[in-house]
């Protein structure tokens, strides 16, 4: 077993994909879903893939929580003893890849800028606050989605495709939803007041 520390961004890709050319059997992603993320996206397009496991060490962990690992480091390191291979779905913007949700709008933008003390300090809730702040200046931008049943065309505040049912720490969301159903979960915000938030996030 070989154990490496993440000091800067982009020290996860790096070492899975040392692990992918090494051929190692498994990767263990110790970290929040930032870790999970940047490793992913080394791991996608290699030949040799490693099994990948997390132990949840963020704030959030949404990729986790999907996955019915424990928060409770200790009690996620001892379900990887009895840990079941789970095939998960995965999604791709231009050359990124991600394993949870995909967000876009002014709230996405805000909630990106959540500092480390915010999400020690406050946990989840530091992103619903965060992106409360954007409706003193809530400006809807143009918006075309495709799928398969055809396209929307208008205007919205808000996109918000995920492939799991945890999105920020909220659960409720798409309760729905499935690591592996094959399906992103798209939510289209066209109208933006503090009580729709509230009711959608449920908090």
């Amino acid at each position: 077993m070989i154990v490496r520390k993440t000091e800067v961004e982009g020290d996860a890709m790096e070492f899975a994909k040392e692990s992918c050319a090494e051929k190692f059997d498994a990767v263990i992603s110790m970290g929040g879903d930032g870790t999970v993320n940047e490793t992913v996206n080394e791991l996608a397009e290699q030949k040799h893939r490693p099994v990948f496991g997390i132990i949840p060490l963020g704030t959030v962990n949404d990729f986790a929580r999907s996955l019915g690992i424990s928060m409770d480091p200790d009690k996620s390191i001892e379900m990887l003893n009895e840990a079941q291979i789970k095939d998960a779905d995965i999604g791709k913007i231009n050359d990124r890849y991600f394993m949870n949700v995909l967000a876009v709008g002014a709230i996405a933008e805000a909630t990106s800028n959540v500092t480390v003390e915010q999400k020690t300090r406050l946990g989840s809730l530091a992103y619903f606050i965060e992106g409360a702040k954007t409706l003193v200046k809530k400006t809807p931008f143009p918006l075309t989605v495709e799928h398969d049943q055809g396209r929307w065309l208008g205007e919205a505040y808000l996109l918000i495709a995920t492939m799991t049912n945890s999105v920020g720490g909220f659960e409720q969301l798409a309760p729905e939803a499935k690591v592996n159903d094959g399906k992103l979960h798209t939510f289209i915000i066209k109208d933006l007041s503090l009580p729709l938030i509230i009711k959608i996030f449920r908090v």
